[in-house]
């Protein structure tokens, strides 16, 4: 699998796999733009361990260097700009920004940049430009282009991504990410038919609420449990949003009118109380 021509995860992460693969057969997967599978990382060790030196994997570290090496350090994945424009900007007018906020220029060099890499990889995206796509970034991506009122179809997110309980966030992925399926539900429930993708939305609100009365919110993407709650509430607030006005008649009442309002009013307890104490220990 990491030999063949197929790009897999695996190659973001050879540093764990030295001493079990033969590094002198990668080297069709090293590129100057995104080194091996944009992983600095997994690009020295491809490097170090290679029995020829390759030019391309030390170009790429060169332009690591020069436009993020001023800290002293690089990051761990290079580029992300898919990444950096869809996150950034879906997370600023979903919490409370206008689009008149911004500079014009601005707003419409991401609103195309995202419409174009839409259009050239066929409605799937991961965090740069010709990487392995991934269910959360194409999320986001759709999620920012409706914000920025040029909303894209989630069918390509729907037959690509769609497991039998949740959603995936790569192919071959062995466990579900909890932050992937909730971007999932939010960029299902704000794309221009969300009434077409009924099935899938009461399935992945389904699987987050499990998650929550499982107990189960860590995340495999981040190590702050604030994260997926706050993904969650935002999640289920839309999902009620999109049931009052008329957009999910066919979705299972039990999700929205009974379980939805129970996890939101345990999740606002929860941090109603956690406040209270922080406010009692100041006075205290």
């Amino acid at each position: 699998m990491i030999t063949s021509k197929l790009q897999t995860t695996l190659l973001h992460s050879l540093e764990g796999l030295i001493g079990n693969v033969d590094f002198d057969k990668l080297k069709h997967h090293c590129t100057e733009y995104g080194g091996m599978m944009w992983s600095p990382a997994s690009t020295a060790a491809y490097l170090i361990h290679s029995p020829e030196w390759d030019e391309a994997a030390e170009n790429y570290f060169h332009n690591v260097v020069e436009r993020c090496g001023s800290c002293g350090g690089v990051p761990s994945g290079f580029p992300t700009s898919a990444f950096e424009a869809s996150w950034t900007v879906s997370t600023l007018l979903a919490s409370g920004y206008a689009i008149e906020d911004f500079a014009n220029e601005g707003i419409q060099a991401i609103t195309t940049y995202l419409q174009c890499l839409f259009e050239k990889q066929h409605g799937l995206l991961g965090f740069a430009p010709g990487f392995v796509p991934d269910a959360d970034d194409t999320a986001r991506s759709l999620l920012a282009l409706s914000y920025l009122n040029a909303p894209v179809d989630s069918s390509s997110l729907v037959s690509y991504f769609e497991a039998p309980r949740h959603f995936q966030t790569y192919k071959l992925e062995r466990n579900p990410s909890f932050s992937a399926n909730a971007n999932t539900l939010l960029a299902l429930l704000r794309s221009p038919s969300p009434a077409a993708y009924i099935p899938q939305t009461e399935k992945t609100a389904n699987y987050l609420v499990s998650c929550w009365e499982g107990g189960e919110l860590c995340d495999k993407w981040n190590l702050a449990s604030e994260c997926s709650e706050m993904l969650l509430v935002n999640a289920l607030v839309e999902l009620i949003t999109a049931w009052g006005k008329g957009d999910l008649t066919k979705l299972s009442t039990k999700i929205v009118t009974s379980k939805t309002p129970i996890v939101l009013c345990h999740l606002l307890s929860r941090h109603w109380f956690a406040s209270m104490r922080m406010v009692h220990g100041k006075i205290l």
